[in-house]
């Protein structure tokens, strides 16, 4: 009976002994690929743990293509808004805007205009005059010059840069009451130099 005691008291301590060395060795072993350990880190595929500066790569490289896209789209926008300014002919700009010449590589831009002719409900001693201020950029040069509207000498019509001859053909709308306030478009007529001075004589 003792004897049958004893080996009961063997098997039972055998037991808990592989039963605590099992659960010491699962405590040990980690999960599949890319589980988080107990201490917070990220492992990697190949079972270590990934660094803080990999996670930054990834992020900034995965921004990349967006920022590239929206200065694309900024690049696209600047060239939609600036209308064609044509050679030869009279080019209507509206005050604010640019008109550009891929040919020639200029681009002219209204920046103000004041309109100070008489409305045509009012009696003046003087007709007035609307004087436009413009901003060319011709190649990586940049000229600013004002023209005027009124024709008499004391005034300025036209100019003459970089071979070509700027001359101011109207301001519209025409003001029809004192207290009006419209956005103005300059009529500009743009030639080459010499055209512009054989067409004049």
């Amino acid at each position: 009976m003792k004897s049958f005691f004893s080996k009961m008291t063997i098997l039972l301590g055998s037991a808990v002994l592989v039963l605590f060395l099992a659960a010491c060795g699962s405590d040990n072993t980690t999960g599949g690929n890319g589980e988080i350990e107990s201490s917070g880190n990220i492992v990697s595929e190949t079972g270590g743990p990934l660094s803080s500066s990999s996670l930054s790569t990834e992020s900034s490289s995965s921004t990349q293509p967006e920022s590239s896209s929206a200065g694309n789209k900024e690049s696209s926008s600047s060239i939609e808004t600036c209308m064609n300014l044509k050679i030869g002919e009279v080019t209507e700009i509206r005050s604010g805007e640019t008109a550009c010449n891929t040919q020639y590589d200029l681009s002219l831009q209204v920046e103000n205009v004041s309109d100070g002719r008489c409305p045509g409900n009012v009696t003046c001693v003087w007709e007035g005059n609307a004087s436009v201020e413009f901003r060319l950029t011709s190649g990586n040069e940049e000229h600013r010059f004002t023209l005027d509207t009124n024709p008499k000498d004391s005034f300025k019509n036209d100019t003459i840069i970089d071979g070509f001859r700027f001359r101011l053909k109207d301001v519209s709308p025409y003001p029809e009451d004192l207290a009006e306030q419209m956005v103005k478009t300059a009529g500009i007529l743009v030639e080459p130099e010499k055209i512009a001075l054989n067409f004049h004589k």
